[in-house]
């Protein structure tokens, strides 16, 4: 298993978890948390208005969040070519 790539390991977690009925692998928009989290670092660098662009976003739920508390966000997840 530690010859293989992270990527590679993840995507085996991330299904097996799914698989098992998981609704969600992570945070959810609705946590609150994560939320206020948030809400504090586009307050505290004056981001509302602004364009944000997150990397590696898994699921989303940061995506959803930002996409009401700043004017645009764009998320991204690479996924290595099978």
């Amino acid at each position: 298993m530690q010859n293989k790539p992270y990527y590679s390991v993840y995507e085996k977690r991330y299904k097996t978890v799914y698989e098992a009925g998981a609704e969600r692998w992570g945070h959810s928009p609705d946590n609150k948390e994560l939320y206020d989290t948030l809400k504090a670092w586009v307050e505290d660098n004056h981001l509302k208005g602004k364009s944000i662009v997150e990397f590696a976003c898994g699921e989303g739920a940061s995506v959803v969040i930002l996409s009401n508390l700043a004017a645009a966000i764009q998320g991204l997840t690479f996924l290595p070519l099978q």
